[in-house]
């Protein structure tokens, strides 16, 4: 299996890179259940899985696990909310 950590932005839409929670184990969840940290198991990357919004969850770089809840927790919603949503695919079916 091929990691692309090293290559990919620092904020991701989850949905484009669904193999970063599939290949990862929990390590925390925040408090309140918004956010969970994650490490790759192919690199060992630390990444934040964010539900800022149900529409678009997010996948952060950490660049360690420490304090990852406190990692520029204010910059994180103002980009999570800027990400563009990806249109819905036209159901076949309907």
């Amino acid at each position: 299996m091929h990691c692309q950590c090293p290559q990919l932005e620092d904020i991701v839409r989850l949905e484009d890179y669904p193999n970063i929670e599939r290949d990862s184990e929990e390590l925390e969840k925040s408090a309140q259940n918004w956010a969970r940290l994650v490490r790759f198991l192919i690199c060992g990357q630390s990444w934040s899985l964010d539900v800022v919004d149900h529409n678009r969850p997010v996948a952060i770089k950490i660049p360690q696990g420490e304090g990852w809840e406190q990692f520029d927790t204010k910059v994180r919603v103002k980009i999570c909310k800027a990400l563009p949503i990806k249109p819905a695919s036209p159901n076949p079916l309907g």
